[in-house]
């Protein structure tokens, strides 16, 4: 019998999958973009920022998302630069899936592994604790 990881992994490498989360993708980023004013009024403010004057890794990124749909892309890397290495790290997900799923050359292992969320998560805190540092340049990092 297969482990769940060789199961899991085959079942991601089909086109069927991966062309139904190009589709979520697509239809995600047109919703966001479409309804975003709708959206953001119900998302609460930053619970971490409000009970602690801290700001977290994901603070403006909200500021980032209704920016970034909107092609203000200067004004969206100045709220959360941290969301555009997250976007830009799934964006290599869905395209080394893509090739995984249309070609023999099964490259996602490269970009999904224990060792990449790893280094993303050091980063996230890393980006928090140094945003909240009150110096400039640090100051920048801020929402």
């Amino acid at each position: 019998m297969k482990s769940l990881k060789d199961r899991c992994a085959r079942i991601i490498q089909t086109p069927g999958f991966v062309l139904s989360l190009d589709l979520l993708t697509v239809a995600a980023a047109w919703i966001l973009y479409r309804y975003w004013d709708i959206i953001a009024a119900h998302i609460p403010e930053c619970l971490y920022y409000r009970f602690f004057g801290v700001y977290c890794a994901g603070c403006g990124a909200t500021r980032f998302i209704t920016n970034f749909v909107h092609g203000r892309y200067l004004s969206a890397l100045s709220n959360n630069l941290f969301m555009a290495l997250i976007l830009t790290y799934l964006l290599l997900c869905i395209i080394a899936l893509n090739i995984s799923a249309f070609t023999k050359h099964k490259i996602y292992g490269r970009f999904i592994n224990l060792r990449v969320i790893l280094i993303l998560a050091l980063t996230a805190a890393a980006f928090a604790a140094i945003r909240n540092i009150p110096v400039f340049p640090f100051t920048r990092l801020a929402p």
